[in-house]
């Protein structure tokens, strides 16, 4: 039998088991030492059995029995670091246990030759020629034990040092004894008979530390200078390779000059060992090695924000286990450009609104055809505490102001109401408890009779608070639901104050609901992530667009039609607000502005992209005079202008079928006739078409008496009466919904006018009693008006 026959016996695939309980054999005496170590050079030399060797197996036998087996060191567990990745693959951020580190495996085919020539330099020079170890090694071990006892000179070749690192427990790599040399050099030798050449040296590449959390090659080569290990220069190969020695001595960041001073010995080596000229050697010594700052490395988070909203979505759908050490790689939905581009502008117009105490501000932009979120800015600065800048502001709670009013106006053009449709802007009381609100516009006027799309183009708050009691609160929250504010409550939690902003939202909830407006009524669920990929490169998840038709198509391109009119809006914000756009890009926007200027917000889409914003503070104090157009709204157009710069100009789709133009009068509503003062041309559901006007008075039909404010809709009833036309319709008055009290603020009878083609409201006059005259105004307390109600 040949010593190394022997050899393989002693350390097969599956080693002997031990009895339960039994000690370990182990090796004793500077003899059995020896012994071992004559075994060792017979297997690997070859050496033809002796009488003079044979005692030496015999304490190779008992030292080799309880080694571990190398056959599961290419399949075993390896924590991986989890990859946050850009929508293009650029990394953002990494995801690892604090406790292990950071790591990416990589295949030594993708990484470049000078890459693997400057570690074998170092580390390895003869890797492919030895069995394992290195012989010159051994005999020096032989040696030193005989005239010192103890191992004081390392050798050690790249596959000991790899089962230094997998098979050997911590205590045993940290010692520095003949006994674990040993074991190192036996289990060497088979790892080289088990695996190829490339095989151990890919392992070695994933598993080395090469200081700062880094663990393998490709996780040092982004630690340091930010790239994947294919893109290195030759100057930086060189000073990674120096690394694993010892990362802290030769720690860049903390030590340049040594760091410098073991990248030339490398380049030296390999010099040495015919990798590179002396000539390239001295040319790579004086290029610039362009760093990672230590404040750009990947473990400190290039986008915080992002990254832990990211991370709580994944630690939805993964195990922690998995999530921090299995290896994942995760395509986000972010475009970095567009990211930096959000970021600049928040930063900057908060830094320019600071006299007017705003201190924060947070950005969100959506692709309105698939869902995925371009853009999440939190805030001006993550790391500033004064401002509370680790506050994501894109998802926390915020009152929207106005900028919640399209999703009411939408749902009133489903239910009949069009742009054209005339409410009266005047004050208005409603109970609320045991007291009466009563809300105001922005600037404290009334306009008196005014078109849907006027009121708001201009986000008059009075014409708002009646489409929303001609809605019904309950069902404007739940169209709400359904095109992305998935955190709202139940109704009960609610008032009328709801479309002034009353109730709280999340910025990136507010962003998919316009994106549904964008999309035609279509909404698609936010996302941040496009696909993961497990540690093996299988796709694991994949983000496929679930479209859901919410909105009837023609809302929502009234609303667009109305959003992208500047004509609409001139009275409030002018010709050249910052919610038009250069060049004439058509763009829908809105503004919102709570009491006290607590918020400022704008909202606005082009086909193609939604972007929301939000400005003011974490502290919930007011800022001075920030209002949605000239808080949120420079920000918004800064970023728009920059995001689509260079693009087409994109035109909002052509109505959809059954949108038809209609003549009204712009006082009444109604189809206009001789005497009407204006007469305008607008979009109507065909369905709804402006009727003629039949006189009618609006009574209660509980008491028989004027309907009031707080009268219910179902419970007004018409009776014709050759009275005088209020100026609203087509439909009734179901904004003045009080019961109690009564009285309006004008005198005489109420009298508006209803389509002739209302047969459930003519039935119901048929039973209605007679109408009382000149009711008396109801006392009410008056009370402050509901927070979230300041327009603009």
């Amino acid at each position: 039998m040949r010593p190394s026959d022997y050899l393989l016996m002693s350390t097969g695939s599956v080693p002997p088991r031990r009895t339960r309980g039994a000690p370990k054999r182990r090796s004793s005496g500077r003899a059995a030492v020896v012994g071992i170590i004559i075994a060792l050079l017979a297997a690997v030399l070859g050496l033809v059995t002796t009488v003079g060797v044979a005692s030496a197996y015999s304490a190779y036998q008992s030292f080799t029995r309880d080694l571990p087996s190398v056959a599961g060191v290419g399949n075993r567990p390896l924590f991986k670091t989890t990859r946050v990745l850009d929508r293009d693959g650029n990394l953002i951020y990494e995801l690892f246990d604090p406790d292990k580190g950071l790591r990416t495996v990589v295949h030594v085919g993708d990484l470049p030759q000078q890459m693997v020539n400057a570690i074998l330099s170092v580390e390895d020079s003869t890797f492919y020629d030895n069995p394992g170890v290195e012989v010159r090694g051994i005999l020096r071990a032989l040696f030193q034990d005989v005239t010192s006892g103890t191992i004081v000179s390392g050798g050690s070749t790249i596959t000991q040092q790899l089962i230094r690192n997998v098979l050997l427990t911590p205590e045993e790599r940290t010692s520095n004894t003949l006994s674990r040399k040993l074991k190192e050099a036996v289990l060497a030798v088979e790892l080289s008979r088990s695996y190829t050449k490339k095989q151990i040296l890919e392992m070695y590449l994933n598993e080395i530390y090469f200081g700062n959390l880094s663990y393998g090659i490709a996780t040092a080569a982004h630690t340091y200078f930010g790239k994947d290990p294919k893109d290195l220069t030759l100057a930086q190969c060189a000073l990674i390779a120096g690394l694993p020695q010892a990362p802290s001595l030769y720690d860049p960041f903390r030590n340049l000059d040594r760091a410098k001073g073991r990248q030339e010995e490398v380049l030296d080596l390999m010099v040495r060992h015919g990798y590179i000229s002396p000539q390239q050697a001295a040319a790579t010594k004086q290029q610039p090695l362009d760093f990672n700052s230590p404040d750009d490395d990947v473990a400190t988070n290039r986008y915080p924000h992002w990254s832990i909203y990211v991370r709580s979505v994944l630690e939805d759908w993964y195990d922690p286990k998995d999530l921090l050490g299995a290896g994942l790689t995760v395509y986000t939905t972010l475009d970095s450009r567009l990211q930096d581009l959000a970021q600049e502008a928040v930063t900057s117009r908060v830094r320019d609104l600071a006299a007017q105490n705003a201190t924060n501000a947070a950005l969100v932009a959506i692709d309105p055809r698939t869902g995925e979120i371009l853009s999440m800015v939190g805030s001006p600065d993550f790391n500033d505490d004064s401002i509370d800048g680790q506050v994501n502001d894109a998802i926390a709670p915020h009152q929207p102001g106005s900028s919640i009013k399209p999703i009411v106006y939408a749902n009133a053009f489903v239910k009949g109401f069009a742009p054209a449709t005339v409410v009266v802007d005047e004050p208005i009381a409603i109970p609320d408890g045991a007291q009466t609100w009563r809300p105001n516009n922005y600037d404290d006027r009334f306009r008196g009779p005014m078109t849907l799309r006027e009121a708001l183009g201009n986000s008059i708050n009075i014409p708002a608070v009646k489409v929303l009691q001609f809605v019904g609160l309950p069902d404007a929250l739940d169209l709400g639901k359904k095109m992305g504010l998935t955190s709202l409550l139940d109704p009960q939690q609610y008032g009328p104050s709801f479309v002034l902003g009353g109730g709280e939202v999340r910025l990136v909830e507010l962003a998919s609901a316009y994106a549904t407006l964008a999309d035609q009524g279509v909404t698609t669920p936010a996302s941040p992530i496009l696909k993961v990929v497990d540690g093996e490169g299988r796709t694991i998840y994949e983000h496929k667009p679930d479209p859901k038709l919410v909105l009837d198509p023609r809302a929502a391109w009234l609303i667009t039609n109305v959003l992208s009119d500047n004509n609409a809006r001139l009275v409030t914000f002018g010709a050249n607000s910052t919610l038009r756009l250069a060049g004439g890009r058509p763009a829908a926007a809105k503004t919102g502005s709570t009491d006290d200027y607590r918020d400022s917000w704008t909202m606005g889409y082009t086909p193609s992209l939604v972007a929301g914003v939000w400005v003011g503070r974490n502290d919930h104090k007011p800022m001075k005079l920030v209002v949605g157009s000239s808080g949120a709204g420079k920000i918004w157009n800064a970023f728009m202008e920059g995001a689509l710069e260079g693009q087409p100009i994109e035109a909002f789709p052509a109505p959809p079928p059954g949108v038809v133009q209609a003549t009204v009068c712009a006082t009444t509503g109604f189809a206009g006739t001789a005497d009407c003062p204006r007469m305008v041309t607008d979009w109507f559901m065909k369905e709804h078409l402006p009727t003629i006007r039949r006189p009618a008075v609006a009574i209660d039909r509980v008491n028989g008496k004027l309907a009031g404010p707080n009268t219910p809709y179902q419970d007004i009833v018409f009776q014709g009466m050759n009275q005088r036309v209020s100026g609203e319709g087509p439909f009734p008055p179901t904004e003045y919904s009080e019961r109690t009290g009564g009285g309006w603020p004008w005198d005489g009878v109420i009298v508006l006018s209803v389509p002739t083609a209302l047969p459930s409201q003519q039935n119901r006059a048929a039973s209605a009693s007679p109408v009382p005259q000149n009711r008396p105004p109801a006392a009410v307390a008056t009370v402050p008006p509901a927070a979230g109600q300041r327009s603009g």
